[in-house]
């Protein structure tokens, strides 16, 4: 489940994959007891656990989906897209999912160092040519893919207050040069390699690796 960002107003059984069924470090532990048999027995536990969470940790909303053998078996909305006006989520319900698609964002990363077109170990900006990191005291070279990956590029921009669905998004490279609602520039503040920092900063600058590699 992924915490939604609207509360004001505003085949077989061992290849079922459960999407997003994690809910703010909260999990339903697949114990003996809870374990599904089929998608009807897991709907109706989803049934009476999801209103509960939702109601324990504040949530005005959230969604679930599961996916069974590559396709979508179930998915259903619970609670409110809209409090003021009580709408309730529907299969058209937006939500903000955040740094979760920084794993999808990884994977598209490795994806290409399985192809050989990036190499983990490489300075990033021997991939890029829309934008480059601005000059601080730190070395610029020594900013490599596995850096971004692992958080330990010392990049800046921990992280994004989001747009809304009205608002014009900047290009990744005016959002990289600090036109991205706030939060500021990304640049090097400290050596590379020398300390674990989580920069979403860092995998924006994935994503313009992505674009550039695979254009």
């Amino acid at each position: 489940m992924i915490k939604s960002n609207q509360g004001k107003p505003s085949g077989s059984k061992q290849s079922l994959v459960i999407l997003a069924l994690t809910f703010v470090g909260f999990s339903i532990p697949a114990t003996a007891e809870n374990q599904p048999s089929d998608i009807k027995t897991f709907s109706i536990l989803l049934d009476k656990q999801v209103p509960k969470l939702l109601e324990d940790f504040m949530v005005p909303g959230s969604a679930v989906v599961i996916i069974k053998d590559g396709q979508v078996v179930y998915k259903k909305g619970y609670g409110f897209a809209n409090l003021a006006k009580q709408k309730p989520v529907s299969l058209d319900t937006g939500f903000n999912i955040g740094s979760i698609s920084k794993t999808v964002a990884a994977w598209g990363v490795m994806r290409l160092v399985e192809q050989g077109k990036i190499s983990l170990d490489a300075p990033v900006e021997q991939y890029l040519k829309r934008w480059k990191l601005p000059k601080t005291d730190f070395d610029n070279s020594q900013v490599t893919v596995r850096g971004l990956l692992s958080h330990t590029a010392g990049l800046s921009l921990h992280g994004y207050p989001g747009w809304g669905p009205k608002d014009t998004q900047p290009s990744i490279e005016a959002s990289l040069s600090g036109t991205n609602n706030g939060p500021g520039d990304v640049k090097l503040i400290m050596a590379p390699g020398t300390k674990w920092k989580y920069s979403g900063g860092g995998y924006t600058i994935a994503q313009l690796l992505i674009e550039e590699v695979s254009g």
